[in-house]
């Protein structure tokens, strides 16, 4: 499995959600119905399971699709491989 579909199955369970529904155009609230506190949560694990620092970021909070919280996760892997 790749960072990506790791990310998506993380965001799938934090919001409750079939990972079917984590395409990378769907709406974080209006298709997943995520908040504020269902992102920060989704945020601190990401920090925890994949060393990504996105919960004091606040460019996370400005996210509407699951595919720009893809691609900002598959950056940061890129530049802290480097």
């Amino acid at each position: 499995m790749n960072i990506r579909e790791n990310i998506r199955e993380l965001l799938a369970i934090n919001l409750c959600v079939d990972i079917s529904y984590c395409r990378e155009n769907a709406d974080l609230f209006y298709d997943l119905c995520a908040d504020s506190l269902s992102l920060l949560s989704f945020a601190i694990e990401l920090d925890d399971q994949f060393g990504l620092a996105t919960a004091d970021d606040p460019m996370m909070f400005k996210f509407r699709t699951v595919g720009e919280i893809l691609n900002k996760a598959e950056e940061l892997c890129q530049s802290e491989s480097k």
